[in-house]
């Protein structure tokens, strides 16, 4: 609960008036139910990264049967079972991210495309998650004037939540976004 007050909390800082704060927040919410149902189908031990993932792409691809690419989305790298507090953090910023791609980025143009990689890599002794968010084909991007409550989940709410790094970027072609977190080891 405590996340939902923390987003409901956010939401009414940066609404500008309540249809706003409505959708924005229901939205939120529903991300989040998302990842709960992946988390509640394996009693809480962990939810698959592509599940997070496709759950939050879902909307915006052409073959809305395709498990992990089509023409508008991609995703590449092994399976990865995700412990719950990885998986809530991930699926918000993935939640976040596809929101603005669908607003603003190669989301919201029908040629547009996300490609999602990940790879797992040891740094400190401990495997690490490394996750590229790369969207190309759409219109040439305008790096934001304020901070929004996405961008700063994004850029400080994962890294305090996960211990890790998080680098977001918007270059003419297309947003990036990399993400770097230790893993948890299950026992």
């Amino acid at each position: 609960l405590a996340t939902v007050q923390a987003l409901a909390h956010q939401n009414i800082a940066n609404a500008a008036d309540l249809p706003t704060f409505r959708d924005n927040f229901l939205s939120r919410l529903l991300a989040l139910s998302h990842t709960h149902n992946l988390l509640a189908r394996d009693a809480w031990l962990g939810a698959p990264l592509t599940g997070i993932i496709n759950n939050e792409l879902a909307p915006y691809r052409h073959d809305s049967d395709a498990l992990v690419n089509d023409a508008r989305v991609r995703l590449q790298g092994n399976e990865l079972i995700l412990a719950p507090k990885h998986a809530l953090a991930l699926s918000m910023a993935m939640h976040e991210l596809a929101t603005n791609a669908g607003k603003y980025g190669s989301l919201s143009v029908p040629e547009g495309q996300v490609t999602v990689n990940w790879t797992i890599h040891m740094q400190d002794h401990r495997p690490w998650l490394q996750l590229q968010w790369t969207e190309t084909g759409g219109p040439a991007v305008v790096p934001p004037t304020r901070r929004g409550f996405g961008t700063r989940l994004i850029n400080e709410g994962v890294p305090y939540e996960l211990d890790g790094e998080v680098t977001l970027a918007f270059p003419p072609g297309g947003v990036t976004c990399t993400i770097d977190v230790p893993l948890e080891v299950a026992p």
